[in-house]
């Protein structure tokens, strides 16, 4: 239930491989796997109002459309079909195999497709869960690979649905579940103050499932993210017990891999960087020191898993990114289109100054739709601060989780009210809906202007609607 949604369509992949009848059903309209479920020929009902197939063994459901008290997965329940939430589901798999989990708030679908390309180029063939719409040259974002006994998949901090309050089950952290061999973590930030009170909740959810970690196994952090190290430290002794290592990647001086200088050449996004205590070159096609540090991570992870350093390296060489990262759209009548999932405060600010370095000389505007009213209002200020690092921003209204009610205690004009008493300089105004920003891109952009969409909604819809 819920098929279309990114780790939904990962799952049934998997299912897929081990040779099951896969179907599902979702609401009509289209989402960002939708070529995908398309080549793989999955029937999907519309709707939820249909009966369950009489040869059925079990339902997986996603936590959008109601989740457990979907129609769909209460009519299993009154059939006794087992129902397994996604984050279940995965963990099922995963769980057999030695798994590589990539946890943090931001950077987890990225750093998990590095990590599967570079097994993939090195001739491993994991098995793999991203949940994405599309990891670029690659055909499919999920796998089950028998002769493998590796599993990557990303280990996502947000809680199995969070409409389901009063059943205190279905707000188990998804990866609650999973007990990695080798855990990546790529950052440590406050989100989803629908579910986490502050800062020292979600570090104590990250804590209980580093503990996790299978004794002899690894664990790889970002040094450059004062939460998540405070949070290692915090846990240290209980993780050095089961003999686990720590191994840290970053810019700063005390990480055990860091970068030391980088560059944009060529559209190259290349850096010198020491690992294992061996200098070694870095070259990416996607921009961005966070994508440097994704990089760091994924090597010392391949290199867990048995890839040597020097062939890590030069896999993701090749490595093109996944749908909704610092995707480039395109160009249209010379104006350079890119889209971007950030939805964070701390992503936004990055992918705005990897855009900048992208295109130092030309015009970067951003079009961002905020996500879900309780990050907005709770994350105001930070959003401020960051969309004012931009040269020109334009807003759409906030496009609202499924999950929450309206609240017009908060809104985008709120955000350019902020910005412009930041005075820096930076021209914002909010556009309100799609249709207003597509005309924008038509009637005043330029040749050689440059404009990257940003949001988890539905903003990247724009892209088809451009002549």
């Amino acid at each position: 239930m819920g098929i279309k949604g990114v780790a939904m369509t990962s799952i049934a992949q998997i299912l897929l491989d081990l040779g099951k009848k896969v179907s599902g059903c979702d609401v009509p309209n289209k989402f960002v796997t939708q070529n995908l479920i398309d080549k793989l020929n999955l029937a999907v009902n519309h709707g939820f109002t249909h009966d369950l197939p009489k040869d059925i063994d079990c339902v997986i459901y996603t936590s959008a459309h109601g989740g457990p008290r979907n129609p769909i997965v209460l009519q299993a329940k009154e059939r006794n079909i087992q129902t397994l939430s996604q984050a279940e589901a995965l963990a099922y798999f995963f769980n057999q195999k030695r798994g590589v989990g990539i946890s943090g708030v931001g950077g987890k679908s990225t750093t998990s497709a590095m990590i599967t390309w570079i097994l993939e180029k090195c001739n491993q063939e994991p098995s793999f869960s991203v949940g994405v719409g599309e990891i670029l040259e690659m055909s499919r974002t999920g796998r089950w690979n028998k002769d493998s006994d590796l599993f990557i998949a990303e280990a996502d901090e947000y809680v199995i649905d969070p409409s389901c309050s009063d059943q205190p089950d279905q707000m188990t952290p998804r990866f609650s579940f999973l007990s990695p061999e080798i855990g990546v973590c790529t950052n440590l930030v406050f989100d989803h103050p629908d579910v986490y009170h502050s800062i020292e909740h979600t570090k104590e959810v990250f804590s209980n499932y580093f503990m996790q970690t299978k004794s002899e196994g690894s664990l790889i952090y970002n040094a450059d993210s004062q939460d998540l190290v405070d949070t290692i430290n915090y846990i240290r002794h209980h993780l050095e017990k089961k003999n686990i290592s720590l191994i840290s990647f970053g810019k700063t001086q005390e990480a055990d891999a860091r970068i030391l200088s980088s560059t944009i050449c060529n559209r190259l996004n290349i850096a010198e960087a020491v690992i294992n205590n061996q200098q070694i070159k870095l070259e990416l096609q996607i921009p961005g020191e966070f994508n440097l540090c994704n990089a760091l991570a994924a090597i010392l992870a391949a290199n867990k898993a048995g890839i040597s350093v020097e062939e890590a390296a030069s896999a993701l060489k090749s490595f093109k990114g996944i749908q909704r990262r610092f995707e480039f759209r395109g160009e249209k009548k010379g104006v350079f289109y890119y889209d971007d999932y950030a939805h964070h405060p701390q992503e936004v600010r990055k992918t705005i100054q990897a855009l900048k370095q992208w295109h130092p000389d030309q015009r970067v505007v951003v079009a961002f739709q905020p996500h879900t009213f309780s990050r907005t209002k709770q994350l105001l200020e930070e959003f401020i601060n960051s969309l004012s690092t931009a040269d020109e921003v334009i807003l759409l209204d906030i496009f609202p989780s499924a999950r929450e009610q309206y609240d017009s205690s908060i809104n985008s004009d709120m955000l350019v009210a902020g910005v412009n008493q930041k005075d820096t300089g930076t021209k914002i105004m909010n556009l309100k809906d799609a249709d207003n920003l597509i005309n924008y891109c038509q009637t005043k952009l330029s040749p050689g202007d440059v404009l990257m969409t940003m949001g988890a909604g539905d903003i990247y819809e724009i892209h088809q609607s451009l002549e």
